[in-house]
């Protein structure tokens, strides 16, 4: 009776340490550095594993918003460098239009922005890991099973079999 409580037990510590399955997508917090203004992220990047893309991949610069989803993986590495140029009018070296490249993927924007900038810097996409919450579900399963066995054990009841 006894060994087949350890043997759970054992089971259970076993599982937790298992590793974790990865989806098909990964989620990332994006954050840029070194310039003046920064770009900043429009929420969670999510890269889609199995088509190498990034589903969504919002960016705001100088107040007009940029979209890299369906950026690759080989476009937008991880890390790496951005570049960002702004000017109202057409008195500036970008021309009338603003544009954002990340990493090797350049978008251009035909709106006005709300204000000059020629800048650049680094920028990084951090993974966001959190457990499945089926993961939670099945560890109070285990949990419960093993004090509903070591009350039967404790009563001297029968053991399922």
């Amino acid at each position: 009776m006894r060994k087949s409580l350890w043997i759970i037990v054992a089971v259970l510590l076993v599982a937790i340490g298992a590793p974790v399955s990865h989806a098909d997508s990964t989620d990332y917090t994006l954050s840029f550095s070194g310039g003046n203004p920064n770009p900043t992220s429009g929420g969670t990047v999510v890269f889609d594993d199995s088509t190498d893309t990034y589903t969504t991949f919002l960016v705001d610069f100088t107040g007009l918003s940029f979209d890299f989803s369906g950026s690759t993986s080989a476009d937008i590495p991880t890390t790496g460098t951005w570049f960002g140029c702004a000017f109202p009018g057409d008195t500036g070296p970008c021309g009338t239009m603003a544009l954002l490249q990340v990493g090797s993927a350049l978008l251009t924007s035909s709106g006005i922005p709300s204000g000059s900038a020629k800048t650049n810097g680094t920028y990084a996409l951090t993974a966001v890991t959190a457990p499945e919450p089926s993961s939670y579900a099945l560890m109070l399963l285990g949990v419960g099973l093993v004090f509903v066995m070591r009350k039967r054990v404790g009563q001297g009841l029968p053991q399922a079999s």
